[in-house]
């Protein structure tokens, strides 16, 4: 499996191996740090040791690694947000009305190539 993560590593183009098995693609965070604000925090030297352990053995960055328990204790994204949008999906798609995905697919694949054969 292959995981592409948008703001892991400065290297650009870099594929490497995960802790988990799976290859990342790591990509320069310039264009989303441009949009964040920097701080500057202060951490123990033992918390500091572990925490450039982990993003290195996850093949992450401090800033990407630190980013994701921000959202994750302040139960990022919203849950009363994440609902609404939720429920926005249901609503757009209730027109819709039951589908079977394989059939749609089916019937575009069939299409495809009827129209290739006649080429």
């Amino acid at each position: 499996m292959l995981v592409v993560h948008a703001a892991t590593s400065t290297r650009r183009g870099v594929t490497r191996q995960n802790h988990d098995g799976t290859r990342s693609i790591a990509s320069s965070y310039t264009h989303f740090v441009a949009k964040a604000a920097k701080v500057m925090i202060s951490l123990p030297p033992d918390l500091l040791e572990r925490l450039d352990r982990v993003v290195r053995e996850r093949g992450t960055s401090r800033s990407a690694f630190l980013q994701a328990v921000v959202r994750r204790e302040l139960g990022w994204p919203d849950p009363a947000a994440f609902d609404a949008a939720l429920d926005r999906g249901r609503r757009a798609l209730a027109a819709a009305g039951a589908f079977e995905s394989a059939e749609l697919i089916r019937e575009e694949r069939d299409a495809r190539d009827e129209r290739d054969r006649h080429r």
